[in-house]
């Protein structure tokens, strides 16, 4: 298999699917500690720039969570597509009922 292939177990698919959503959704509800409380009872000049790194992660966490959640509808749109497309093949072959193969 080249760098460019993809392996697609068709069995597995909506589980796998479902399971790259669902680390999405770990990663988007994990707590980053509340650096504006912790400031107000120190005078370190650090605390700037922790909370200029943690605003910085938060804003990363959140445009992960935004191109995952595309990724997820777009793993459901590559399976109703190739479902239809199994489709179509087996009644063009005469082999299907319209089933949609192994899903």
């Amino acid at each position: 298999m080249s760098s460019k292939e993809i392996f697609i177990d068709p069995m597995n698919y909506d589980k796998e699917a479902d399971a790259f959503q669902s680390t999405t959704s770990a990663i988007e509800s994990g707590n980053v500690i509340d650096v504006a409380a912790i400031k107000k009872k120190t005078l370190l000049s650090s605390m700037d720039t922790l909370e200029s790194i943690i605003e910085q992660y938060k804003q990363c966490v959140d445009e992960y969570v935004q191109l995952s959640t595309k990724d997820y509808q777009e793993m459901k749109r590559l399976k109703e597509e190739w479902v239809n497309a199994d489709s179509t093949i087996a009644n063009n072959t005469g082999f299907g009922s319209g089933s949609g193969g192994a899903f």
